[in-house]
């Protein structure tokens, strides 16, 4: 979208956008360009981040570059990359992991449970490792 001018995204824009990002954090430059031309400062902007973290337009302050906080019943943490240790409080970055996985978050890689276990229970035992980095910023976003 960015390639296109703002005249035609705007006269091509629909009464109600809102943008799906599944993956990595739109950065901030990203969403707010989206967020002025495409949006008109109206979007709902939803950035989801890795398996875990997924905003509430309109229920909760969206943020570029943030998916925001975690989804019901998921408790993400973040852990020190070469320790494991929990990073707790605000302004920290580390590694992404699932302190309770659901059941039928991933049984098993390519028919290959084994390889399920090494990638995403070994690295940091007792959590489930997303493969992700992430920061959680001053406000408890991540």
């Amino acid at each position: 979208l960015g390639g296109l001018a703002a005249t035609h995204t705007l006269a091509h824009a629909g009464h109600r956008v809102t943008l799906l990002d599944v993956g990595e954090p739109i950065n901030p430059e990203a969403w707010n360009w989206f967020n002025e031309h495409v949006g008109r400062f109206q979007a709902a902007i939803v950035d989801t981040f890795s398996i875990v973290v997924t905003p509430f337009p309109g229920a909760i302050e969206t943020k570029p570059g943030s998916a925001t906080v975690p989804f019901f019943g998921i408790e993400p943490v973040i852990l020190d990359p070469t320790s494991g240790k929990e990073l707790e409080g605000n302004n920290v970055e580390g590694v992404l992991a699932l302190r309770n996985p659901w059941p039928s978050i991933l049984r098993m890689v390519f028919q290959d449970h084994q390889r399920y276990l090494e990638t995403y229970m070994k690295p940091y035992p007792g959590v489930f490792y997303t493969g992700d980095g992430a920061a959680r910023d001053e406000h408890g976003y991540i």
